[in-house]
């Protein structure tokens, strides 16, 4: 193992820094010579974007800021850990929901404080045995061989008997990320014929699922709740089944009962609020957006959009609440909206989001003098040359404004909006307009590109897009949406000239913040691209 720490590359994340001396102090003793330190997650992510590490050592409890889990989650999301790095979550908590909750996203060790250099080396030797059995899956995989990493899987499985079940798993991996289901069902099913996995019988109903027999998978699941009792992610995936099949009642009965088990999920809070949402359970709804907004202020899951949902579900409940039940409410909106606008404070677009939703709700609780704060404020976001509106948003915000300004008392409000968003026309235009025109005319032109798009009319709807982006060319959203029409269409994306363009589009957009919910559209499409 000396050997074997010697070449590795080894972060330490813990808020302590005796602990994390002590940590090193003992690596060190068992052969390491490059470990790095970090006293936060921040940090830490920071220093996983800079470097390629091998093994990270890190503690659930971090303190202010992120912890563990959402170190991990953020880790996976943006694709900083190579295959085959360590992830080994250090802990003292006692807290079942927190244990559990840690481990659904999958660390490679859980190590309980305190432990020994002894106790540290024969965990980590267990591991890098079997790293180092699997190394050259790994190496394929890196190089995005993917049949190599195949071929690699059936090898090793039988060089190294005790490594099989990993080779499978990762074999099983890659089949189902290539969509050859049929041939990842075959592994998982023989996994289970020797012995009943959790990992592949997950697999069988996740692939039931994806190749839409979402009935069979439900009864998969149900199923092996039987066999695994209290897993909370085969009840996600009964709640999914459910709701796929328009049983929202099942669903959210479901997702209640994975909640008492492992309530610091944002990604099952938010499917409560989703479900409830859509029984017209505003109040559940609600409570489960605000849970998901607590849980995930310093995750990378958490998206403007849990706000303008718990916004939205709290202006349904403030109709139906008088006195002290409503002012309850008003005051918790307060603290919520001041966490969205430090969250959001450089991306307008969410802001805008935000301040419709607000405005809208403190319309809907009779307070004037916050109903006008709200739509100043979207005035004022909406007018920023960074404020790009997606398509859903747009139209999101359009619904909220026009029932809101047939009110005499708030027309005057809400016409610059409106102006803004390009919903009326302007009866002149200064010079010192002429942005403010230039604007709306982009926006008018990206929603021709829209509806274009819709009408399955893509070359038409390159054109307008073209057109905006010849107006405002760092226009995020324009660049994005050509790319889609481009990268999303099998002819289209067949002609060099356009994939070259493109590839111009995206690497155009490579500046928006991981944090702007228009990211997770951009990694998608860069993953369109071709290898160069």
């Amino acid at each position: 193992m000396r050997n074997i720490l010697d070449k590795a590359k080894i972060l330490v994340i813990d808020d302590f820094s005796d602990f994390r001396l002590s940590i090193k102090a003992m690596l060190t003793q068992l052969g390491a010579q490059h470990v790095d330190q970090a006293s936060n997650g921040r940090d830490g992510i920071k220093l996983c974007e800079q470097n390629s590490y091998n093994i990270i050592l890190c503690d659930y409890n971090l303190g202010e800021g992120q912890d563990g889990q959402q170190v991990l989650e953020e880790l996976h999301q943006r694709n900083l850990l190579k295959a085959g790095a360590l992830f080994i979550m250090v802990t003292a908590e006692t807290s079942a929901a927190k244990v559990i909750s840690a481990i659904e996203y999958q660390p490679d060790a859980y190590l309980t404080k305190p432990f020994t250099r002894e106790q540290i080396a024969r965990r980590l030797q267990r591991l890098l045995y079997k790293n180092a059995a699997l190394h050259k899956i790994y190496q394929a995989l890196h190089k995005n061989l993917t049949e190599e990493a195949l071929a690699y899987c059936d090898e090793i499985a039988e060089e190294f008997p005790k490594v099989r079940y990993a080779c499978l798993r990762i074999k099983s991996e890659i089949l189902e990320k290539s969509e050859e289901y049929e041939q990842a069902l075959k592994v998982f099913q023989k996994v289970i014929d020797e012995q009943p996995l959790l990992w592949a019988v997950i697999g069988i109903g996740r692939i039931y699922f994806k190749t839409a027999e979402q009935k069979k998978s439900l009864e998969h699941f149900q199923l092996a709740k039987k066999q695994f009792e209290g897993q909370v992610s085969i009840l996600d995936w009964i709640a999914k089944c459910q709701n796929s099949l328009g049983e929202q009642s099942k669903a959210e009965k479901t997702i209640k009962e994975a909640l008492k088990i492992s309530p610091k999920s944002v990604t099952r809070q938010t499917s409560m609020g989703e479900v409830a949402e859509s029984l017209s359970h505003f109040d559940i709804a609600q409570k489960a957006y605000g849970k998901a907004i607590v849980e995930g202020q310093h995750s990378c899951l958490i998206k403007p959009s849990h706000f303008s949902h718990y916004f939205d579900n709290t202006t349904e409940l403030i109709q139906q609440r008088q006195g002290t039940a409503q002012m309850r409410l008003l005051s918790e909106v307060e603290t919520q909206s001041k966490k969205m606008e430090n969250l959001f404070q450089k991306q307008p677009s969410a802001l805008a989001l935000n301040q419709a939703s607000l405005a809208r709700l403190f319309h809907a609780g009779g307070n004037k003098e916050k109903t006008i704060r709200y739509l100043n404020r979207l005035n004022k976001t909406l007018e920023k040359p960074g404020c790009e509106l997606e398509q859903n948003d747009f139209h999101y915000i359009e619904n909220i404004l026009k029932p809101i300004s047939e009110e005499k008392e708030f027309a005057q409000y809400t016409k610059n909006a409106t102006n803004s968003l390009g919903l009326e026309p302007s009866e002149k235009v200064s010079e010192d307009d002429k942005t403010s025109a230039a604007h709306q005319q982009a926006v008018s032109i990206n929603n021709e590109g829209m509806t274009l798009v819709k009408q399955k009319k893509p070359l038409e709807a390159i054109a307008k897009f073209r057109e905006a982006i010849a107006i405002f060319p760092e226009n995020v959203s324009y660049l994005l949406n050509a790319a889609q029409v481009i990268l999303e269409n099998a002819i289209l994306s067949s002609d060099s000239n356009l994939i070259a363009e493109a590839q111009h589009y995206i690497a155009s957009s490579s500046s928006l913040p991981e944090q702007d919910n228009r990211h997770e559209k951009y990694q998608r499409l860069k993953d369109l691209l071709p290898d160069e």
